[in-house]
């Protein structure tokens, strides 16, 4: 699969719930009903589906794959009279963990537990156009893509429920690597 793929599907399903967008969305229904249908449309079948595991795909005429998923908020969402909005009050500022992003790309490579192409999606939510820019900044500046063989795009879309929030999601994939 494509990394763009998985962009244009999560964006899609973003502004097809209801009311609540990725922002909202359990884990569960995020997988059941927004990344599982995406994988399967490939031709792919499912071979883990446990809620709190990396999970792995399996395919006819594609490569054996897996898929992580992180999340993270600059946000916090409260429903106010019969709308949801920002609640203005929460500190939300240390809710970016850089180890565990960098222990779940590190993990993309893992010679014993990663198929072919592996993914790490990572979600984050904020009040402003780029959400997390700065931890992704540094990010960049500390983590040798080309060492690790991955590669990475990103979107970032206003909250399709008028929320005032902005989505950004950061895919990474591993590449192959040619053997001389």
């Amino acid at each position: 699969m494509e990394i763009i793929e998985f962009i244009e599907g999560m964006k899609s399903f973003d502004a097809e719930l209801a009311s609540k967008g990725l922002y909202a969305c359990d884990k569960q229904t995020l997988w059941s009903k927004g990344l599982f249908p995406l994988i399967k449309s490939k031709g792919n079948t499912i071979q883990s589906s446990k809620p709190s595991e990396r999970r792995y795909w399996g395919g006819k005429s594609t490569s054996d794959g897996a898929l992580d998923l992180i999340s993270f908020s600059e946000v916090k969402i409260r429903k106010y009279g019969e709308s949801y909005h920002k609640d203005k009050t929460v500190d939300t500022s240390d809710r970016w963990d850089e180890k565990k992003v960098k222990r779940a790309l590190h993990d993309l490579r893992d010679e014993y537990t990663s198929p072919e192409e592996s993914y790490l999606i990572i979600m984050t939510f904020g009040g402003t156009p780029e959400p997390f820019r700065k931890e992704f900044i540094r990010l960049d500046e500390t983590v040798n893509h080309e060492k690790l063989n991955i590669i990475f795009d990103e979107r970032i879309w206003a909250d399709p429920h008028k929320r005032g929030i902005f989505t950004r999601l950061r895919i990474y994939k591993t590449i192959e690597v040619s053997v001389l």
